[in-house]
């Protein structure tokens, strides 16, 4: 019979990506607080000045939360964050910057501000969407763990029980079980949901894993016949299927789509900055 493939499975390296992306957001997060207008100004811009000032005061009592969903994003990144805790606070950190999104948008705008306010609440809106993403992905790294295990002890149980195996009907038997074992992997992970960016990946590691329990039971069935053809198909779809590129793949578009969302936060940014430095001028 044909050596087993490598059947690890490649999950650790999104959990790998959630420290780096962790590490990002808490430089990200934190909702930006516009300027208060120069008191130089003219009396013109008293009513804008006005606006910015209670948009200012507004953010300010929202500086608390902001600051836990911080600390949260920075524990997350560490083994000592990754509790139910954690992701309350994560959760109570996105109801806070809706919240507070809410309150800026109530805020009666003059008419020279509300260049200022349109870029301010598109910067929430992306921040907001970032914030339950994260969250959102912070709950699906706490759960990938059980089918990672499993699919992990299954491989390492199935090459000791091949290198034992004394004959086609033991290795049946543990092919076997490396097929229920897989089976039951995939099926706890397709029940997970990451964000847009990460589901492609998990939806790849679904589909590699599903392939690995179907290619096992064929083993199992062709070996138990003694079916050699059989067999030879069998680990030829078992070679195929054991391969992590797809999923590397997809784990890397996906890091790549989310370092997009990031940098789109900070052009936001800038662009709120450059729009109140021309109503600046303008007064």
């Amino acid at each position: 019979m044909r050596a087993l493939p490598n059947l690890r499975l490649r999950v650790s390296s999104t959990k790998l990506l959630w420290v780096v992306t962790g590490a990002l957001a808490l430089a990200l997060a934190v909702v930006i607080v516009v300027g208060a207008l120069r008191a130089s100004r003219s009396a013109r811009g008293g009513d804008v000045a006005a606006y910015i000032d209670r948009v200012n005061k507004l953010q300010g009592l929202a500086t608390g939360p902001i600051a836990q969903l911080n600390a949260a994003y920075a524990a997350f990144g560490t083994p000592r964050g990754r509790t139910t805790e954690q992701l309350n606070r994560l959760a109570r950190g996105e109801r806070s910057l809706r919240a507070l999104r809410a309150q800026i948008a109530h805020v009666p705008t003059p008419q020279k501000a509300k260049p200022i306010r349109t870029q301010l609440l598109r910067l929430f809106d992306l921040q907001v969407a970032f914030a339950h993403d994260v969250a959102q992905f912070a709950r699906y790294v706490m759960h990938v763990g059980a089918p990672e295990r499993e699919a992990e002890a299954a491989r390492v149980k199935l090459l000791r029980a091949l290198r034992a195996a004394s004959g086609p009907k033991e290795q049946a038997v543990a092919f076997a079980g490396y097929a229920g074992a897989t089976g039951t992997a995939a099926g706890q992970l397709d029940q997970l949901r990451a964000p847009a960016e990460f589901d492609r990946a998990r939806t790849a590691e679904v589909a590699r894993l599903r392939g690995l329990s179907s290619g096992a039971a064929d083993a199992a069935d062709a070996l138990r016949a003694g079916d050699r053809p059989g067999i030879q198909k069998a680990m030829t779809a078992f070679s195929r299927n054991s391969s992590t590129i797809v999923v590397a793949v997809r784990q890397r578009e996906a890091a790549i789509a989310y370092n997009r969302r990031l940098r789109a936060i900070e052009a936001q940014r800038a662009r709120l900055a450059r729009v109140q430095q021309r109503v600046q001028k303008s007064l």
